[in-house]
């Protein structure tokens, strides 16, 4: 072969090397886009697994709002074996003669923030149609990962500007949904690995739940919480995580209940609990409906302790005579 043909040859197996790259980075991309596309639009077509007995007016007995993430949605267990959809037996069994029926506004993978932008959203549009009385709330354990609509942007412009790029790779649900699998694949490995995820991150932004950024902004958005809650008649109840494994998450819970006057649902059991009663769901993170089912006993056997049968009854009596109930506007929804 001459020198000529030998040079054209080899400029055109460079071109092709580029021209493959390019191709593969472009179809690449393109998957990406098309697997957040529909990401995103299976996240639009979730609905909450809301417990609502259609007997059972509003205005006829104790409402619940449930407001958390996939342990409130019930991710692990069949539709209608949510710890809110479980709650209405154990409730009536510890106040006899009280009706109770619960609203589940549980989000899976949600942060406290968002929970937030969700309670405001139902308080605007939907309260009127309904007449909650207490709010169950349990929140924080995305906030780890989750910077998506994230408050202390607001409060903090320093950690807005150090974390913008976090908060951009935060947005994409591929980020979501990677972050929750690694996860689930840590507890899986009962922690075996959890050295290589704190190394490499897997989209965790925060080492743990005492990192004082993180703590901030979950106390600023539960303390606004409470605030909303109570300013609509509703009475906020924090939950803490059923499971131990979420380190320094379920103190704070604590320290914030008892800095705003909220009474606080211990829920917390050891990890093993869950294990040697078969409770977990098949990614040994999330609970089954056996385990929804036994962590509403335990609510409401916690809540119970706390709040006298007294004020159940004086709680209905004044909704009866409230605007909802006694216009008849409301109350009824199903």
């Amino acid at each position: 072969m001459d020198e000529p043909s030998a040079k054209a040859e080899k400029i055109t197996s460079r071109w092709s090397w580029r021209k493959r790259l390019a191709f593969g980075a472009v179809t690449l991309l393109l998957f990406v886009v098309l697997v957040e596309t529909v990401l995103q639009l299976a996240r639009t077509a979730m609905r909450p697994d809301v417990a609502v007995d259609g007997r059972i007016s509003d205005c006829d007995g104790i409402v619940f709002l449930a407001i958390g993430d996939s342990m409130t949605y019930g991710l692990g267990a069949p539709q209608g074996q949510s710890y809110p959809a479980q709650l209405p037996p154990f409730f009536s069994a510890r106040y006899p003669g009280v009706a109770a029926k619960a609203y589940n506004l549980g989000i899976p993978g949600s942060n406290t923030s968002e929970g937030l932008l969700r309670l405001r959203k139902f308080i605007d549009e939907e309260a009127e149609l309904s007449a909650p009385d207490y709010a169950l709330v349990m929140y924080g354990v995305n906030n780890r990962w989750n910077l998506r609509k994230a408050s202390f942007w607001e409060f903090d412009t320093k950690a807005r500007d150090d974390n913008y790029l976090r908060y951009l790779v935060s947005q994409l649900q591929l980020n979501k949904v990677f972050s929750v699998t690694a996860q689930h694949g840590e507890a899986a490995a009962d922690m075996k690995y959890r050295p290589i995820l704190d190394r490499h991150g897997w989209g965790v932004f925060f080492k743990d739940y005492n990192d004082e950024l993180l703590a901030r902004w979950i106390s600023y958005d539960l303390k606004v919480m409470a605030s909303v809650l109570r300013g609509s008649g509703i009475e906020p109840v924090f939950l803490t995580y059923y499971q131990e494994r979420f380190g320094g998450l379920n103190p704070l819970l604590r320290r914030i209940g008892a800095a705003v006057g909220v009474r606080v649902v211990d829920m917390e059991r050891p990890t093993l609990y869950y294990r040697w009663r078969g409770l977990y769901a098949t990614d040994n993170f999330h609970l089954n409906g056996k385990g929804y089912k036994d962590a509403a006993r335990r609510a409401m056997e916690a809540f119970s302790r706390q709040v006298p049968r007294r004020e159940i009854d004086k709680r209905l009596a004044a909704k009866k005579r409230g605007a909802v109930c006694s216009t008849g506007k409301g109350g009824n929804r199903r």
